[in-house]
């Protein structure tokens, strides 16, 4: 019985570690390509997908969801250090019976909505970032003078 729960505990460990990584990537793959980040949120075409054609697929759902749990595993992290202030006999007993500070309810609330909500910034972001890169490359070739013949 002891093994089953150290394997659930490494398992857990495992997937919150993974979605840390990701966090970190999708972050900076906004930075470096932005429209990898729409076409995983599925706000863009694939490149490789025909024109009327949507094929949404699991695996972008999956790393979004990871990626937005990492959000949240950076989050709590903050937030629970902000809320040091509270001790940690303020709480209540749950459901299992087990004690909850308020301080861990109140930072996994605000952590999760929060990483759900920093989403849509990082996609506006991406947005705006391509239609620059769209505006520069179209001012690219007004500028560029005509060869000589």
């Amino acid at each position: 019985m002891q093994i089953v729960g150290i394997a659930i505990a490494a398992l857990v460990a495992l997937v919150v570690t993974a979605s840390a990584a990701l966090a970190i990537w999708t972050i900076w793959t906004a930075w470096r390509s932005p429209r990898k980040v729409l076409e995983l949120h599925e706000d863009m075409r694939r490149e490789d997908e025909a024109p009327g054609t949507h094929h949404p697929l699991l695996q972008n759902r999956i790393i979004v969801g990871l990626s937005i749990l990492g959000y949240g595993v950076f989050a709590f992290g903050g937030i629970n250090s902000a809320l040091f202030w509270m001790p940690d006999s303020w709480g209540a007993f749950d459901d299992d019976g087990r004690w909850t500070s308020y301080r861990t309810m109140i930072a996994i609330t605000v952590a999760l909505w929060g990483a759900i909500a920093f989403t849509y910034p990082l996609r506006e972001y991406c947005r705006l970032k391509i239609k620059d890169q769209w505006r520069q490359a179209a001012s690219d070739r007004e500028t560029r003078l005509p060869e000589p013949r």
